[in-house]
């Protein structure tokens, strides 16, 4: 490539990234894009290729056109596959399209290769965060409504050996409103503390109780009109994913700053044999995927 060429190259790329940091979007792809088209033709500078596709692909993550930030970023991983950078560029991608266990799988990678930077720790920290909360979520609520799958007190009983405070009630389902209705008084109240506190180590309060004292809370909960009821497992999603692009603002910088520094896995400086050594970042995609087949009990 004649250097003249190369320079135009570079000038496109350093004019994509003054259009990224003043959020002018549209014109960052624009540059991002010259230049890429520039080298397509070429053979060489297939790191710069890989740090362009990668860089578009931040641009996407921003106008939150995940799919495209996606396609970006695996054109920079296929393209040089030992730029760190374009994991995490992949990593965000998957957590814009809410493919948690892909971005966990991407991140985890940036982590165990490059693991003092503090920004892989956070984002892999908040993925595993948001993937807890989703199972979690998604094993007590039902499949059919969302509705908290609470168990039926009606069909627990209390322990025989039992003698604290109990509930009044009956167990039909045809004073269902007349037991919800029904207020405790502070009778109960300080019946339920003196039980409390003077509980043994191996005492509990009876599942039976605690139910009941659950459904009379959902029934005065759901007489207020300033409440709002959200039993959406994407609405999780939602929010951690932008709890993370919210602070992406600074993220051209802080990933600079976390990844530049060894954003491309050092190469041995010996004389070039036909036996293939497989990269730390392949070694690591492949413990991935034997960690997906089942093959490994190990987590980077």
């Amino acid at each position: 490539m004649y250097q003249s060429q190369l320079e135009q190259i570079e000038e496109l790329k350093h004019q994509g990234n003054i259009s990224l940091a003043n959020h002018q979007y549209d014109d960052a792809i624009k540059y991002y894009t010259d230049a890429i088209n520039f080298l397509k033709l070429q053979e060489a500078h297939q790191d710069l290729l890989a740090v362009l596709h990668s860089n578009r692909s931040f641009v996407y993550s921003r106008q939150e056109n995940y799919q495209h930030a996606l396609d970006d970023a695996q054109i920079a991983i296929q393209t040089d596959m030992d730029y760190v950078k374009a994991y995490y560029r992949r990593g965000t991608a998957y957590l814009g399209l809410r493919n948690f266990d892909g971005c966990l799988e991407d991140l985890r990678i940036c982590s165990f290769l490059v693991p003092e930077s503090r920004l892989a720790a956070d984002r892999l920290q908040m993925c595993q965060e948001a993937i807890a909360e989703t199972k979690l979520l998604r094993k007590l609520t039902s499949k059919e409504n969302g509705i908290p799958a609470i168990p039926d007190w009606r069909m627990i009983d209390y322990p025989d050996d039992y003698n604290g405070p109990k509930i009044d009630d009956e167990n039909d389902e045809e004073n269902d409103e007349e037991f919800k209705e029904q207020e405790i008084d502070g009778k109960f109240v300080e019946q339920l503390l003196i039980f409390v506190e003077n509980m043994k180590p191996n005492d509990i309060i009876p599942e039976r109780l605690v139910l009941q004292l659950i459904d009379k809370a959902l029934y005065i909960l759901s007489q207020e009109p300033t409440l709002v009821e959200v039993n959406d497992i994407k609405e999780i999603q939602k929010r951690i994913q932008q709890n993370i692009t919210d602070e992406d603002d600074l993220d051209q910088q802080s990933i600079d700053q976390s990844f530049d520094s060894s954003s491309r896995v050092p190469q041995p400086q010996s004389e070039p044999v036909e036996q293939h050594t497989p990269s730390p970042i392949s070694n690591a995609v492949n413990i991935q995927a034997g960690i997906r087949r089942g093959s490994f009990q190990v987590l980077l």
